[in-house]
């Protein structure tokens, strides 16, 4: 019995001599890292050291796991272990002012984080509120516009569709505003002009073309006029071109009969060699040829 007691006191020793030994391997390991600045070393031989002795506030390892802490600008961890340690009430010492510094630096770094964080939440809000009034300001314009859009759809005031142009500029009625604005103008240029390419022009072009009709009606009242005027000046040419240009946009207009009688005397009074012409115009005016005949 009391050898077996003896071997238990002997390895009771040997373990706690062993246990020993590491610990102040660990701490010499720590020491070491922590002049060449590595603190996680440090902190991972500090953690050993702790759990093999079971006490976190003995001076030697507080310190180094303090400033390591700060060191590597973790510094909630810094104050939260530096707390721990100065509950003991320490005897005041370099390393105690310097540890009684860290704490200090850490709590002005992170009070300054925090205003920081503050400040931006701070702007973020001021944007939401004036992303969310832009909403609501466009959202009032859209709802004005298309109430306004509704007195002006069929306006052909150039200024009073400027105005709108101007004033609701971005919004969704945009678009047909400026298209009606387009139209208007070509319109109101080619009745200012008042050519028959005018308004050949405006009906060729890329508006909405809302008076067509109006257009189509001018053309189908100048077209006969402008064949007989050069019909009577004797200018064969341009009668041709006018007369072309009446057949294709009026196939069957009222006035067919009439150009036709009309070209073919001016084909005859002035020689002009009908093959070709009759070759051009097969599509157009088929009667020439028997009223060619009968003239002659």
């Amino acid at each position: 019995m009391k050898r077996l007691s003896f071997i238990f006191l002997a390895c009771l020793f040997a373990t706690s001599a062993m246990q020993a030994q590491s610990v102040a391997d660990w701490l010499q390991t720590a020491r070491t890292a922590f002049e060449n600045s590595e603190y996680r070393t440090v902190l991972t031989n500090v953690a050993k050291i702790e759990e093999a002795v079971g006490s976190a506030t003995k001076p030697a390892t507080a310190y180094l796991r303090i400033m390591s802490h700060y060191r590597l600008q973790e510094y909630e961890q810094c104050i939260s272990s530096a707390n721990a340690y100065l509950a003991d009430k320490p005897a005041q010492d370099e390393t105690l002012q310097e540890i009684n510094n860290a704490v200090s630096e850490s709590e002005k770094i992170l009070a300054s984080r925090e205003a920081e964080r503050q400040r931006q939440l701070a702007e973020q809000e001021t944007e939401r509120q004036r992303q969310a009034e832009l909403a609501r300001q466009k959202s009032a314009l859209e709802k004005e516009a298309v109430e306004q859009w509704e007195t002006l759809k069929n306006s052909s005031d150039l200024s009073a569709l400027s105005s709108f142009l101007t004033k609701y500029k971005g919004t969704q009625s945009e678009t047909s505003a400026q298209q009606r604005y387009d139209d208007e103008t070509a319109w109101q240029t080619a009745k200012k002009e008042n050519y028959v390419e005018s308004y050949e022009k405006y009906l060729t072009g890329s508006t909405l073309k809302n008076h067509r009709q109006e257009a189509l009606a001018l053309l189908e009242e100048s077209y006969p006029r402008l064949a007989k005027k050069y019909a009577e000046e004797g200018n064969v040419e341009k009668m041709d071109n006018v007369v072309e240009r009446y057949f294709k946009t009026f196939p069957n207009g009222a006035e067919t009969d009439n150009l036709e009688k009309t070209m073919c005397e001016v084909y005859v009074k002035k020689g002009v060699d009908l093959s070709k012409t009759f070759a051009r115009r097969r599509n157009h005016c088929p009667k020439i040829r028997r009223l060619f005949w009968k003239i002659n």
